[in-house]
């Protein structure tokens, strides 16, 4: 399965995990010229902005496989957290948004066994 369709699945996997804990999902992919955001979406008065990094690893009785490839997190460069943060910016600026955070979701999916496993990442520091 090729990088693009590893990073879809993460975000429909990441999506359903969201759902599942009460999430409303906004927008998935919201775009602006200067980059774009995996998912908003809103709980409890808060509008979460959500970037979601995937993975294809082996999944074993529910525990990770360890390979040496890159670990999902390590993607989050800071070129990447400054161009998040301009378009969560520009995001509250429009929408006139008071409460808001920035969370990570790390996915790691097994296709062969059809599992995942998702780590949740709250309230994620961005650079000004």
């Amino acid at each position: 399965m090729n990088l693009g369709k590893i990073g879809k699945l993460g975000e429909d996997i990441a999506e359903l995990f969201l759902k599942k804990r009460n999430f409303t999902v906004i927008h998935r992919n919201y775009y602006t010229k200067w980059g774009e955001i995996d998912i908003i979406a809103e709980k409890h008065g808060f509008l979460h902005f959500l970037e979601v990094k995937s993975v294809s690893r082996e999944i074993v009785d529910n525990v990770l496989h360890e390979t040496k490839e890159i670990d999902p997190s390590e993607n989050m460069t800071k070129d990447k957290l400054s161009k998040l943060s301009r378009v969560i910016s520009i995001y509250i600026k429009k929408h006139k948004i008071e409460k808001w955070q920035f969370d990570v979701v790390l996915v790691y999916i097994d296709i062969e066994r059809k599992k995942s496993i998702i780590k949740f990442i709250e309230n994620q520091l961005l650079p000004e």
